[in-house]
This record gives C-alpha cells, structure tokens and sequence, in this order.
C-alpha cells in the first residue's frame, strides 16, 4: 500500500469514529430528554401526593374531633345508663318487699283503728 492508502484508510476510521461519536451523542441527548421527562412526572406525582396528604391530614383530624365527640357522648350516656340502673335498683329493691307484710301491716292497722 502507498502512503495515499493509507491516508485515504485513515480519513475512513476517522469519519467511521466521527459518525459513531455522533451517535453516541444522540444516544445520550435523547436519554438526557428521557431523564428530564421522568424528573417533570415525578415532581407532578410528588404534588399530587402532597395535596393528597394534606386532604387526608384534614380528613383525619376531622375524624378524631368525631371520635372526641362521641367517645364523650357515649361517656355521658352510660353515666346517665349507671345512674338510672341505680334509680330501677333502688325501685326494685322497694318493690321487693313481701306483700303478705304490707297486707299484715294494713290489717294490723284496721285492728287498732277499730
């Protein structure tokens, strides 16, 4: 081979190389765009999430002021349940006397008033 061969072969690995890095350099250009695209929907999702959080913050403290107010509502009805089983105790247990006494007592009582 003469020296313009081998010049001639050179210029060919040269423009081969060349167009190869420019290859390479689209390749990355286009997963740069990839990169860029991914990062744009994951701060969109992210504020999506955020906003999300937020409502169910608010949803949650709006369930346990319910939950405060019942836990108290139910506190007080079994205070009042406690104290009107007390009251029907207390009714029953006056009840509860033998009504042969009650006749024997109100006899005893015509006996002496006659």
């Amino acid at each position: 081979m003469s020296g313009k061969g081998i010049v001639f072969m050179l210029v060919y690995v040269l423009i081969c190389i060349s167009l190869t890095l420019a290859g390479l350099s689209i390749v990355e250009l286009l997963y740069l765009f990839y990169l860029e695209r991914i990062e744009r929907e994951r701060r969109t999702k992210i504020i999506e999430l955020e906003q999300k959080c937020k409502l169910l913050t608010e949803r949650l403290k709006r369930a346990e002021l319910r939950l405060q107010e019942q836990t108290i509502v139910i506190e007080e009805l079994s205070k009042k349940q406690s104290n009107q089983e007390m009251e029907d105790a207390e009714f029953e247990i006056v009840l509860e006397e033998d009504p042969d006494e009650e006749w024997a007592e109100f006899i005893e009582d015509s006996r002496i008033s006659d």
